[in-house]
């Protein structure tokens, strides 16, 4: 620095300017004699450097912010404010400043659109109340929001201007001009097309029926300003060379100094619609191949000049004819808003679901925080379920399951109540995200409960009533649903044996005896239709020492139904002397053939083991779901119960919900996977 006596030949040695002028934003030269410190403020250079500044922010359509006038600009509520904020010793400030003044031409325009700047190197307040940490910083202010988002788009000229046309609605293009479209309504430029060359139409009548009825469908709406504008210049073609007059006018207008953006932007409008009206003649090849292709007219075996007019003009209503063309344009643009309603409410819908979703989300991982049910993956599954010191509960289901919704408060509830007992878990696996444990576990539908107690980790499936009460019990008796527990009413006078799950071992595991056994459900219709012909064959085996005709009702003694894989009603099931695994039925349901199955001791069965194994068995596809879903017990036969079991509130009406009937429909409070 000792070359360097005063700020002068500082600066011009590129050590920045001195920081009391504070201009260039350079770093403080702390090499500078006290006495050049001291008067640099006053120096003519700095003088004269700040008045080349001043001059140059009053050329400039950037708004100069400082922390005294940023609320003032920014926070009014009436315009849409974009601002960078910046130091002037960074390097992409610099590059950026030329394209933000671009920027701010092509907006200068439109009143309510403001791009502004502040040198967060001066102003200490504002900077710091919007967190800005680096520079560049680029923050939006619309109107309706001014906590000040963050711009983290392209810095490019184009992608700044697309930018605020399309948070705005301006439609500048990049050199500030309204883009063609502006002021433009669709519909009414077929109508108005090409009225500079024809002489027949009734300008009145022709204004008269644009106002009438295209005033009407946009009534209310941003076009009805336009509307207007087509019906005055319509009225105004009466006059002689009325267009070219017109854009005269325009064009020296805005070449007029003090011309306010609002007046500016009025006169551009008007421009772009007197284009509507203009003369085809003066179209070249392309022009006409654009506004054919416009209107729809294939133009591809066209090539000469004159024949292209010719095929444009023959669309355009010349005359008389223009008049009804409204009610066409009308009609055309009362469709095009309908379906602009409709999107904007589907759009609406979509967002509304879209906002539910996420709240439903939100809640739920909420919920989950605080769950006394335990949320297994994959990965954490073993861990907890297979640990021989605790019985587990496990709930498979699907976040989109209505009856999983149903049960998860329940469920809740449940664990809730055993969370005080170290040795039970109450948990939970989404099976449609955790699907090697699903899979694993032959999850088919939801919910599907699976009982894991401490001596045996191989699972069985839990089938009893989903209540509180059922579940809590369930799991403080180790494993046994009391509701099981119940003795079997044998009929006064019927021959058939009625079993329950204290009496089933001893009765059908007799090895000296065959046991035809009858799986059925109370509500079943044609389990009902079944009874007079199952009580003859009872009878006819009556005084039979060697076999036993019987029945189970499967919707209280659910565990036995599940332990022989009973899927449908009536299941019938022989348990032989020879094979107490169990035969399966398939067979004509008449006495006489179930008496020729029973002394043949099951040669046209089924064993239930090599069903288990998923042998191919003929004819089971066809036989095997002619019945009605297992389900739970209705309170009363005539009102079934949604929820509770799958019976048809009609018999012979066909399959229902949870009835077989050579297909497979899912149980009443299962969703199929």
């Amino acid at each position: 620095m000792a070359d360097h006596t005063t700020c002068v030949e500082c600066i011009e040695a590129g050590f920045g300017w001195c920081p009391i002028a504070r201009k260039c934003g350079g770093f403080a030269n702390r090499d500078c004699p006290d006495d050049d410190r001291a008067y640099a403020e006053d120096h003519p250079y700095i003088l004269e450097k700040q008045a080349q500044a001043e001059a140059e922010a009053e050329e400039s359509p950037v708004e100069e912010l400082t922390d005294d006038n940023f609320d003032e600009v920014v926070l009014d509520e009436g315009k849409d404010v974009l601002v960078e904020f910046y130091a002037p010793w960074c390097g992409h400030c610099k590059e950026l400043e030329p394209i933000w003044k671009e920027v701010a031409q092509v907006f200068q325009d439109e009143p309510d659109v403001i791009v502004a700047k502040m040198d967060a190197t001066v102003a200490n307040k504002v900077p710091k109340k919007y967190a800005v940490r680096s520079f560049p910083t680029i923050k939006w202010f619309p109107k309706d929001q001014k906590y000040g988002v963050e711009y983290n788009y392209e810095r490019s000229k184009k992608g700044l201007v697309d930018f605020l046309n399309e948070k705005t609605g301006s439609a500048r293009d990049m050199n500030g001009g309204l883009l063609p479209h502006v002021g433009r309504v669709k519909p009414l430029d077929d109508v108005v097309l090409a009225m500079e060359d024809d002489d027949a139409v009734d300008h009145a009548a022709l204004a008269d029926a644009i106002e009438l009825q295209m005033g009407e469908v946009y009534k209310g709406r941003k076009e009805a300003d336009g509307v207007k504008m087509y019906a005055g210049i319509v009225r105004a073609m009466q006059e002689e060379s009325f267009l070219d007059k017109e854009r005269e006018r325009i064009e020296s207008e805005m070449e007029e100094e003090g011309v306010d953006a609002a007046m500016r932007k009025h006169l551009q409008t008007k421009a772009n619609v007197l284009k509507a009206f203009g003369t085809i003649r003066k179209l070249n090849v392309k022009g006409l191949r654009a506004l054919a292709k416009e209107k729809g007219i294939d133009t591809s075996n066209v090539v000469e000049k004159a024949d292209l007019r010719r095929a444009v003009q023959k669309s355009i209503a010349y005359g008389a004819d223009r008049v009804p063309a409204v009610e066409k344009a009308a009609s055309k643009a009362a469709d095009a808003i309908a379906k602009e309603l409709a999107e904007a409410e589907a759009r609406a819908a979509r967002k509304a679901e879209m906002k539910r979703k996420d709240e439903e989300r939100k809640a739920r991982r909420e919920a989950e925080k605080n769950s006394a049910v335990k949320k297994l993956t994959d990965r954490t599954f073993n861990k907890t379920v297979l640990d021989e010191s605790k019985d587990v509960l496990v709930e498979f289901y699907a976040p989109w399951c209505g009856h999983c919704k149903t049960l998860a408060p329940i469920f809740e509830e449940v664990a809730t109540e055993l969370k005080s007992n170290p040795d039970v878990v109450i948990a939970k696996v989404d099976a449609t995200a955790e699907r090697k444990v699903a899979q694993h576990y032959e999850v088919e539908s939801f919910p599907t409960l699976i009982w894991f107690p401490k001596d045996d980790k191989e699972g069985a499936p839990y089938n009893g009533d989903r209540t509180k009460e059922a579940l809590v019990s369930f799991i403080k008796n180790g494993g046994v649903d009391e509701s099981e527990n119940v003795e079997p009413e044998q009929e006064e006078g019927s021959a058939v044996v009625a079993l329950g799950k204290s009496n089933f071992d001893q009765v059908v595991m007799d090895a000296t005896k065959s046991v035809l056994v009858k799986f059925y459900a109370p509500w079943c219709g044609h389990c009902k239709s079944m009874i007079p012909m199952y009580e003859a064959l009872a009878e006819s085996f009556k005084d039979d020492a060697e076999v036993v005709v019987a029945k189970l009702d499967a919707t209280v003694y659910k565990s036995v139904a599940s332990q022989y894989r009973v899927t449908g009603f009536p299941t019938l099931v022989l348990f032989s002397k020879e094979n107490k695994r169990g035969q399966r039925y398939f067979g004509e349901r008449t006495e006489e053939g179930l008496r020729e199955y029973i002394r043949s001791r099951g040669r046209e069965s089924v064993d239930l083991e090599d069903l288990e194994e998923g042998a191919e068995l003929e004819g089971v596809d066809e036989l095997m779901f002619d019945g009605e879903d297992v389900g739970g017990v209705p309170e009363d036969d005539d009102e079934p119960q949604a929820g509770k079991y799958p019976g048809p509130e009609e018999e012979d009406d066909g399959p229902q919900i949870g009835e077989y009937s050579g297909g497979y429909y899912p149980e009443e409070g299962h969703d199929e996977l």
